[in-house]
């Protein structure tokens, strides 16, 4: 239960920062 959490917050955080940088370099 708790590796699956984790694992998930891991996902969400990976797929968070990609969306991030791909705004950052479509805005700029």
């Amino acid at each position: 239960m708790h590796q699956t959490l984790l694992f998930i917050g891991a996902k969400w955080i990976t797929t968070s920062f990609f969306f991030l940088s791909f705004f950052f370099n479509f805005a700029f």
